[in-house]
């Protein structure tokens, strides 16, 4: 008996706490809020491009990625993107800040800033002065509600921050704006409680595969690199509705093969879904190219 439970106690224990957060959160699951309905059918509907793509971390701009900044972000909306990718980080001091690690900030700001300006890595004090001195004005918290004010159309998808119940306290009344992305399945139950739309991160392992299986999930955020392997569940996944979110791909033959078959909506730095192209023409040292997957 105790070796029993010393081999299987613990999963036993895993499965029961997820039961028990399951009925907790219930209707959550199973039950439309905020018109989601209706927001699948804009995603499952093949008429419309713009439901397709997401701009990845805000969308490329000027031949740089990653950049999370307002004139990405700008330049998205203007090219006809709907889903508009940003990572957002909790300062220190409770600020939210769009970047996508501390880093990257870091780095950013080096190049911007005296030694002696860098009070703290993730302060606020030290975004706002690199982001008023940089050409890549970065995003905080005020900006983006004011932006979303403008623009009722336009659909934040979030990465990097996990504390859900802190981002619904920030954007309390934007709820029904965001898709946040749970990076594990504990971390998706936590969102589900805050937020209406919560993407799942697909992981590689098996558990992933029975989760997204025997739940209501309707968002998957898998990366290209595990397309290959989980083929057959993928499109079992977007045959039953599930809406299966790939990052990312900027190359035409790879999206063409796979969206609508594998892949609902891909992440994308420089893809023209207009006309069906990457914009881009200059040459990656790494990658050759920058439409390309990865």
């Amino acid at each position: 008996m105790n070796k029993f439970f010393i081999r299987y106690g613990n999963i036993y224990i895993i499965l029961s706490f997820v039961l028990i957060l399951l009925l907790i959160n219930i209707e959550n699951f199973f039950k439309d809020r905020y018109g989601e309905s209706s927001l699948l059918s804009k995603f499952n509907d093949k008429k419309n491009n713009s439901f397709n793509f997401i701009a990845h971390a805000g969308g490329g701009f000027k031949s740089k990625t990653y950049t999370n900044s307002k004139p990405a972000v700008l330049n998205a909306v203007k090219n006809g993107f709907k889903l508009i990718e940003l990572d957002l980080l909790v300062t220190p001091d409770k600020d939210i800040i769009a970047a996508h690690d501390w880093n990257s900030f870091y780095n950013l700001c080096r190049k911007i800033l005296n030694p002696s300006e860098l009070i703290s890595v993730s302060s606020y004090e030290e975004f706002h002065k690199c982001s008023s001195q940089s050409e890549m004005k970065l995003i905080n918290q005020w900006w983006l509600k004011n932006f979303l004010d403008k623009n009722q159309d336009i659909l934040i998808v979030t990465d990097q921050i996990q504390d859900f119940k802190f981002l619904h306290t920030k954007f309390s009344e934007y709820d029904d704006r965001f898709i946040v992305e749970a990076h594990s399945i504990l971390g998706y139950l936590t969102a589900k409680q805050y937020f209406p739309y919560a993407a799942l991160t697909f992981n590689d392992g098996r558990r992933y595969k029975y989760f997204t299986n025997f739940f209501n999930i309707k968002y998957v955020i898998i990366k290209s690199g595990l397309l290959s392997k989980y083929k057959s569940h993928l499109n079992k996944l977007i045959k039953k509705g599930t809406i299966v979110m790939m990052h990312t791909s900027n190359d035409e033959k790879f999206i063409n093969e796979n969206l609508d078959v594998y892949v609902s909506i891909f992440y994308t730095d420089f893809w023209d879904f207009n006309n069906n192209k990457c914009t881009e023409n200059i040459i990656d040292k790494i990658n050759n190219s920058p439409c390309h997957t990865y």
